[in-house]
């Protein structure tokens, strides 16, 4: 019982924190380079941390009350809210999947950020084609804009630098988000009383 109420107190908590620190996006969100639209989102962070002190239950029900509350109030609903669910998900399938292959490494945040980055990078960049080439093809225009903009065009065939780009941010995102989650993680349980 004592750990059914943890597990709900954190999804409870990493939730909420995840969307007041979207409804601050101003103060937490920050332009990747290039593909200014792509943003790394500070949000993420709690969510993760849920993950890493009460487990999967937890940070799969803080990533559901985040997605929620995007749709009530969010930006590009529902495709934004959605994206951002795969995103955090698919990062959160990413370090279970680590745990459950490498349960004893003694790397275990690189094991994670492997596993997690790998993840979230190949599902977010195959969904982010899908959108340029099939959904909303429009948005391939402005995304090539932002690539003459940088001085990028050319260089390449344009969806293979926008495909590269969304890659190398996912991967950054990944990194960013699981790393300060292992700060967080590591400065609480610290905290906790320990037992004599």
């Amino acid at each position: 019982m004592k750990r059914k109420a943890v597990i709900i107190s954190t999804a409870a908590v990493s939730g909420a924190l995840a969307v007041t620190l979207n409804l601050a996006r101003g103060l937490t969100t920050f332009p990747f380079p290039v593909l200014t639209y792509l943003k790394i989102e500070l949000a993420e962070i709690p969510i993760v941390t849920a993950y890493l002190i009460s487990g999967p239950a937890a940070s799969v029900a803080a990533a559901l009350i985040y997605w929620l509350a995007l749709n009530a109030l969010g930006e590009f609903v529902p495709l934004g809210p959605a994206m951002k669910l795969a995103a955090v998900a698919s990062t959160l399938v990413g370090i279970h999947a680590a745990r459950k292959t490498l349960p004893n490494t003694r790397h275990r945040l690189v094991a994670d950020l492997a596993c997690a980055a790998t993840l979230r990078t190949l599902t977010m960049t195959l969904i982010n084609y899908l959108i340029l080439t099939w959904l909303f093809p429009e948005w391939l225009g402005y995304a090539e804009q932002l690539l003459r903009v940088a001085g990028l065009a050319g260089a390449a065939p344009p969806l293979a630098i926008i495909t590269a780009l969304t890659a190398a941010y996912n991967t950054i995102h990944a990194a960013i988000s699981l790393g300060l989650a292992y700060t967080i993680t590591k400065s609480v349980t610290s905290l906790r009383p320990t037992r004599h």
